[in-house]
C-alpha cells in the first residue's frame, strides 16, 4: 500500500486529522444528487481492493479538506465504488477521495468537481500513484502555492508515476510530498507568470488551464479504464498532449507556450533538490519531456524551410528518447539530459545555418551572442533553488525567459543575419528557431 500523509490520515472526529480537516459532517443539499465513480488498487500491481471504504472531501482554499459525502460508499469486488457527493458543490471545485480498509486509510485521488447535478463524473484510481498527487496537490493548497483555479490533474504533467513510485517508497514520505508540491506549484507559477510576460493576456492564460482542467475529466475517465501501467502511462501522454491542445484553444501562441515550459522546466528541476536522486532523475526527464515538446512545436511553427522542419522533428524524437534513458541514470540524470539537449541544439542549429548558406564566420557571429545570452540565463536560474517564496522564484524564471529572448532576437541579430546575405523574413524565423534550441540547452 502507499504511503500517506499523516497530516490527514484518520482520526475519530470524522475520518480525517483535525489539523488538516474541518470536521463539520457533510455539506448541506437543496436536493439532487451528484455522483463519482472510481476504483481502488492495492498499488502498482492493478490488483482490486474489495470492500474499501470510499469517502469525498472539498478542498478548501487554506487547504483543509471538507466532507461532502452523506455516507461511504463500498468497493465491490471489482476495486469499483459509487459515491454520491452534495448536490450543491461549486462547479470548480477541488475534490479528494479516500479509501479506508479496517480503520487504515490505505489510499486517496483527487479530482476536479466539474459535473452539474444528477451528474456523474470518473475520479481517477485511488492507488500509489493517485495518493501522492492527492496529497501533494492539498500541501500545495495548503501552503497558499496553488489555488483552487489549478486542477489536481495539472500535478501530473510535473509528477510522473516513477517520481511517485521514488516518493511512495521513501521513508522521508511526508517531508518529500512537500518538496514535490513545492516543485509543481512552482513550475505551474512559472508558466503563469512567463506567458503572462511573454504577451499572453491573464484571461487567456486562465482559459488554458480551465480547458486543461475540462480535459482532465477525460483524463481521469482513462486513468480509471487502463489496465496496465503501459495503458496508465498512454493516458498521461494524452492528457500532456490535450494541456498542450488547451493552451492554443485559449490563444497562447506555440512560441509563448514553448517559453511558460522553459520555465516551469527550471522552476521544478530547481525546487526538486532535497528528493533522492531516483526521484530528481525522474523529475527532471518528466520536465524535460514536456518542455521538448512544446519547445519542438514552437521552432517547428516558426521555421520557414522545411529542412529545418524536419529536422526538429527527427532531433526531437531522439532528444525525447535520451531524456527516457537518461532517467534511469540516477545521479548522473540531469548531465545526461543536459548532454542530451546540447546535441539537440547543435543538430538545430546546423540545419539552419544550412538553410540560410551564410558565411560560417557571420553565423558564428550569431551564435556566440546566443551561447552568452544562454549563459546568463543559467546564472540567473541557478538562484531559483534559494527563493523560499514560490511567486518570486516564478517571477524570476520569468524575467529571465523574456530577458533571454529580447537579447536573442534583437534587431542587432536580425541585421548580422541580413548583413550576410538573409531576407528579414529569413532572419527572424532563424532566431526564432535557434532562440528556443540555445534556452533549452542552457
Amino acid at each position: 500500500m502507499p504511503k500517506l500523509m499523516s497530516t490527514i490520515s484518520v482520526a475519530a472526529c470524522c475520518g480525517l486529522a483535525a489539523t488538516a480537516i474541518a470536521c463539520g459532517g457533510a455539506d448541506e443539499s437543496s436536493g439532487g444528487t451528484r455522483t463519482i465513480e472510481g476504483r481502488v488498487d492495492s498499488g502498482h500491481n492493478l490488483a482490486a481492493v474489495e470492500g474499501a471504504a470510499v469517502t469525498a472531501y472539498r478542498v478548501d482554499s487554506d487547504g483543509s479538506l471538507k466532507l461532502v459525502s452523506e455516507a461511504a460508499a463500498t468497493t465491490d469486488a471489482k476495486g469499483h465504488y459509487a459515491l454520491t457527493v452534495d448536490a450543491d458543490l461549486a462547479v470548480d471545485s477541488q475534490l479528494v477521495v479516500e479509501a479506508e480498509a479496517d480503520a487504515t486509510v490505505i489510499g486517496r485521488a483527487a479530482l476536479s468537481g466539474i459535473f452539474a447535478a444528477d451528474a456523474t463524473v470518473t475520479a481517477p484510481p485511488i492507488d500509489a500513484y493517485g495518493t501522492v498527487i492527492a496529497d501533494a496537490y492539498v500541501d500545495a493548497r495548503a501552503s497558499g502555492s496553488v489555488d483552487a483555479t489549478v486542477a489536481p490533474a495539472t500535478f501530473e504533467l510535473f509528477i510522473s508515476p516513477a517520481v511517485a513510485a521514488e516518493i511512495s517508497a521513501s521513508a522521508a514520505y511526508e517531508s518529500d510530498i512537500s518538496t514535490t508540491a513545492r516543485a509543481a506549484a512552482a513550475a505551474i507559477a512559472s508558466w503563469r507568470a512567463t506567458a503572462t510576460a511573454a504577451g499572453a493576456g491573464d484571461q487567456d492564460v486562465d482559459t488554458g488551464f480551465e480547458l486543461a482542467a475540462e480535459a482532465a475529466v477525460d483524463l481521469n475517465a482513462r486513468l480509471d479504464a487502463a489496465a496496465s501501467d503501459d495503458a496508465r502511462d498512454a493516458a498521461l501522454a494524452w492528457y500532456a498532449d490535450a494541456f498542450a491542445s488547451a493552451q492554443a484553444d485559449a490563444g497562447i501562441t506555440a512560441d509563448i507556450a514553448a517559453q511558460a515550459a522553459i520555465a516551469a522546466a527550471e522552476a521544478a528541476t530547481a525546487y526538486a533538490g532535497t528528493l533522492s536522486a531516483e526521484a530528481k532523475a525522474h523529475l527532471a526527464a518528466q520536465v524535460a519531456t514536456l518542455k521538448a515538446d512544446l519547445a519542438a512545436a514552437a521552432m517547428a511553427s516558426a521555421a520557414v524551410s522545411a529542412d529545418v522542419k524536419a529536422e526538429i522533428d527527427a532531433a526531437h524524437a531522439d532528444l525525447v528518447a535520451d531524456i527516457e534513458a537518461a532517467a534511469s541514470a540516477g545521479a548522473d540524470a540531469e548531465a545526461n539530459i543536459a548532454d542530451a539537449w546540447i546535441a539537440y541544439r547543435d543538430r538545430v542549429a546546423a540545419a539552419v545555418e544550412a538553410s540560410l548558406g551564410q558565411s560560417e564566420a557571420a553565423f558564428d557571429q550569431v551564435t556566440a551572442e546566443l551561447h552568452t545570452a544562454a549563459t546568463t540565463a543559467a546564472t540567473a536560474w541557478a538562484a531559483l533553488a534559494l527563493s523560499l517564496d514560490v511567486s518570486a522564484a516564478a517571477d524570476l524564471a520569468a524575467s529571465t525567459v523574456i530577458d533571454f529572448y529580447a537579447t536573442a532576437t534583437s534587431s542587432a541579430q536580425v541585421q548580422l543575419l541580413t548583413a550576410a546575405g538573409a531576407n528579414e523574413t529569413s532572419a527572424n524565423a532563424a532566431l526564432a528557431v535557434l532562440a528556443t534550441a540555445y534556452l533549452c540547452a542552457a
